[in-house]
């Protein structure tokens, strides 16, 4: 990489950041390839040491040691990445009347059913002036490289009937990846063509509190399936709004009418402890099966 160095001066042996790349400086060469000790000012030279190659016009920074340099290159990371904004319902909102005119989507789904359901739905929403683009959709739970697509397409992308696995969630969350979930097509489809018209109201988002394991399958009496679990993360609280998935496709949402340590009645059971739960619906509970609380926050839009 050839530098110009505008003020100070660089010496071979200086520890430096560049753009996204740092190095030591091994050797410095002068515009006709003879070897110099140092750079002044307006001096341009040829640097050897860098890990990368940075693009044009980053900007050198000598720093004191090795240790400084990792601690500038994640600072100058972290600051890319929050002056970075993902496309989002909200960003297109507040941008419809800026000439924002496309906005690309991924599309998750349960079954290929709902997929090519919704693709179509989507693609009817375009006009002359917008247009919804599926640059992608699939079967099953959002996965790592469905977040790594949106990031390079700068698209959002919408779940329905399906959750995020783990890796996915962790990516998105870093990246700013907004994923958005759906057990209707209707209200897809409905907050889809209001984010084009930037007529969105207020977000209210599923917050989740605990997740908890099935062990066993006690009874289904009385319109309510009991059932012994391990909670595995958060606190499993008695009235909790409570979904039930199976290979991260959700099966029932309903509430948490009962919880139980032993024989006693509780109100709410922390990780790592087994208990019994009673959930609000009957339905074909097997082992393994996942249980996991939420409650609803409002997200203003602005």
């Amino acid at each position: 990489a050839t530098v110009l160095v505008p003020a100070g001066t660089l010496h071979v042996g200086d520890t430096v950041v560049c753009g996204k790349t740092s190095g030591r400086v091994r050797a410095l060469f002068n515009e006709n390839g003879a070897p110099l000790a140092e750079a002044g000012p307006s001096v341009p030279a040829e640097i050897l040491g860098l890990g990368a190659l940075p693009a044009p016009g980053e900007t050198l920074i000598v720093v004191v040691d090795e240790k400084a340099a990792k601690v500038l290159l994640h600072e100058l990371t972290e600051r890319e990445r929050e002056e970075t904004e993902r496309m989002s319902l909200d960003t297109l909102s507040a941008t419809a009347g800026e000439g924002v005119e496309e906005l690309d989507v991924i599309v998750k789904a349960d079954i290929r059913g709902s997929v090519e359901a919704i693709q179509q739905a989507l693609e009817q929403l375009s006009t002359d002036e917008t247009r919804v683009r599926v640059i992608y959709s699939g079967v099953g739970p959002v996965s790592e490289s469905d977040v790594q697509l949106a990031i390079a397409g700068n698209a959002l992308i919408t779940a329905f009937n399906v959750r995020p696995d783990a890796a996915a969630r962790t990516l998105a969350e870093t990246e700013k990846v907004e994923i958005r979930y759906y057990d209707v097509i209707y209200t897809l489809i409905e907050e889809m063509q209001k984010a084009l018209l930037g007529l969105l109201d207020p977000e209210f988002i599923e917050v989740m509190d605990a997740q908890a394991e099935v062990r066993a399958v006690f009874n289904q009496v009385r319109g309510q399936s009991v059932l012994g679990a391990i909670v595995r993360e958060g606190t499993m609280r008695r009235g909790a709004q409570v979904r039930v998935l199976r290979n991260k496709k959700q099966l029932v949402k309903t509430t948490v009418t009962s919880l139980r340590r032993f024989k006693d009645a509780v109100r709410e059971v922390t990780s790592g402890y087994e208990c019994g739960i009673g959930i609000g619906e009957i339905y074909d509970a097997r082992e393994g099966d996942t249980l996991e609380t939420f409650h609803i926050e409002e997200k203003p839009r602005f």
